[in-house]
């Protein structure tokens, strides 16, 4: 069993560090585009500038949906909230203590059972920020959904920036969980 929940933490990783790593390139290459004022004159005198402008707003919408994937609270998913319940469950579990006190010694299994708790904390204290909640609320109501009749539901509208702000804190973050996994 201990092989097995250490197993599915690493798979459910990778899926998150996968959605992070297009997240990130869609981000950076919508944003170079969209900062650079120089390209956007050139680009707004030219015939391409209607296909120029949907592909930023595809990359943008790619970052976003990517990002707010890693960020779903679905149980069963690629997701950081799904990674921290396994994690505290695997700090609380005798048999992957003694795995991982066999591979990194008692100090190491100590440090994971404090740092698994510590990571998933962090997961849940960020889950519930206003970055996560605005794109998952734009993320449902008019990217994955085509919704017309949003309700004016309580909450901020996700702000340009917001998925650049929770790109910064999540890179660290799942850097960390690498680092506790493997």
């Amino acid at each position: 069993m201990s092989t097995v929940m250490l197993d599915q933490i690493a798979k459910r990783l990778d899926a998150i560090r996968q959605s992070l790593r297009w997240a990130l390139w869609a981000h950076s290459l919508w944003y170079s585009g969209a900062i650079d004022d120089d390209l956007r004159a050139r680009v707004g005198r030219s015939e391409a500038q209607h296909a120029v402008g949907r592909a930023g707003a595809i990359l943008h919408q790619g970052a976003i949906l990517s990002l707010t994937r890693a960020w779903d609270g679905k149980k069963g998913t690629g997701s950081l909230p799904a990674l921290a319940t396994q994690l505290r469950l695997a700090a609380k579990n005798a048999s992957v203590l003694q795995l991982i006190a066999a591979a990194r010694g008692d100090d190491g299994r100590r440090r994971f059972a404090v740092d698994a708790n510590r990571l998933a904390d962090r997961i849940d204290q960020e889950t519930a920020g206003e970055e996560v909640k605005a794109l998952a609320r734009l993320r449902h109501e008019f990217l994955a959904h085509a919704r017309f009749d949003a309700p004016e539901a309580a909450g901020r509208w996700a702000e340009v920036g917001d998925e650049r702000k929770l790109l910064e804190r999540t890179v660290p973050l799942v850097d960390e969980l690498y680092l506790l996994v493997h």
